[in-house]
């Protein structure tokens, strides 16, 4: 097939699921596809222009296969609504600009963390006939409303345009029940809406297989936890920090993070200077597995509101590792329900993070850590890289099927 993806992040982006969108293009050319993608420059979770080349000029290449057009965008100041409205018109614009250009793709699959490639997909498959998978991976109207950056008012106006968006595609994913479950009621039952969850990446799963095999270890008398990935509004990493601070628990928390919300966090610590959080730069694949499995467990935080809820893609390769989680969220969000339906760890609200000293006393326990671990390790079987793209393709595959009927 020629298969068009239209995405915003794309390595050497990471977080946000951009490593997932580049392995899946990947493996999609690997697998003899004739794979296109329309991104943008690298900028993400730092929000800034890290290849020093994003503007007008549209830059192509190929990468492992891959036909790589990379189209400019305005870059906001991440905390500023109207700064991000402007990133969302820019980006669809400058997309539009490769429109013309190009044999028409069999098949066009968007992932849906902004509105913008999922408009231009749309567009393009209404005008060129073609076939269009959306994949949703976050509903932008709840997590914009839920990061604080609208009011109600806005949000419903970008809940319309999602829902327009969704019912023009020809089929839908996302990648949790619960997720199913929203977008459901955000289009209604017109919309078909299959479950396919993300995956471990190959160069994550690599990394973790070179792992060398250890026995069991629970942890020691100070608890190691670690936080990796984006930290932005709907994370409130700042908030849990804030409380655990305020307790005499014995812990380590090693922060490894990018994005808006961390010039924050070190802005509390160089007051605070409280010796049991400890910063750190994200690093590559192997210091991230490296630093995974360091940890006695993973933290993983979410702001309370209901339409915060999605499945963060840290999760997976924290499990695949066999690194306890401990999530801080509302227990009927999707990572609630998979932590506590699978037994992956401690769980708190944030109406109950004074209970956090409990939580890492649970933590000590060696046979309670163990079972955490070991069911950690079965649940990764869940999110097995080849099936999961398999589902991808396959879906894909059904869908030229069906035009070309």
């Amino acid at each position: 097939m020629q298969i068009l993806i239209v995405v915003n992040l794309f390595a050497p982006d990471f977080a946000g699921g951009a490593s997932l969108y580049t392995d899946l293009s990947r493996e999609l050319a690997a697998r003899g596809h004739d794979v296109t993608v329309r991104t943008g420059y690298p900028y993400f979770p730092e929000w800034t222009d890290k290849s020093g080349q994003n503007g007008w000029r549209i830059r192509r290449s190929s990468e492992h296969g891959v036909r790589l057009e990379r189209h400019g965008m305005y870059l906001p100041n991440p905390a500023s609504a109207k700064e991000r409205a402007v990133y969302e018109l820019s980006f669809f614009l400058s997309l539009l600009r490769s429109f013309f250009r190009g044999r028409s793709p069999d098949a066009i699959l968007a992932f849906s963390t902004m509105v913008s490639p999922v408009a231009v997909a749309v567009v393009t498959g209404k005008l060129r006939r073609r076939p269009v998978l959306v994949s949703v991976q976050d509903i932008s109207s709840g997590g914009a409303a839920a990061a604080r950056l609208v009011g109600g008012r806005v949000a419903r106006i970008i809940q319309t345009i999602e829902r327009r968006l969704y019912r023009s595609a020809d089929h839908l994913l996302t990648i949790t029940p619960e997720m199913v479950d929203k977008v459901h009621e955000l289009c209604g039952d017109q919309c078909e809406v299959d479950y396919v969850p993300n995956w471990l990446s190959g160069s994550l799963a690599d990394e973790i297989a070179a792992l060398p095999s250890r026995e069991h270890r629970a942890a020691g008398s100070t608890v190691r936890m670690l936080y990796s990935g984006n930290i932005a509004g709907k994370q409130a990493l700042h908030a849990f920090c804030e409380r655990i601070h305020a307790t005499e628990a014995d812990f380590e928390l090693h922060i490894h993070g990018a994005g808006p919300g961390v010039e924050a966090i070190r802005r509390w610590w160089d007051e605070h200077r409280d010796p049991r959080f400890v910063f750190g730069q994200m690093g590559t694949d192997a210091e991230f597995v490296a630093a995974i499995d360091a940890a006695d467990l993973f933290l993983i935080t979410e702001r309370p509101e209901s339409d915060a809820s999605y499945m963060p893609s840290k999760l997976i390769p924290a499990i695949a590792v066999g690194t306890p989680i401990l999530a801080v969220c509302d227990p009927a969000s999707p990572l609630g329900r998979e932590v506590a339906n699978a037994d992956l760890g401690p769980m708190l609200t944030w109406d109950d993070v004074d209970r956090f000293p409990e939580v890492l006393a649970t933590a000590r326990d060696d046979e309670q850590h163990r079972r955490w671990r070991a069911n950690c390790l079965d649940r990764a079987k869940a999110f097995e890289r080849t099936t999961v793209i398999d589902q991808i393709e396959q879906g894909l595959e059904r869908l030229v099927a069906a035009r070309h009927h």
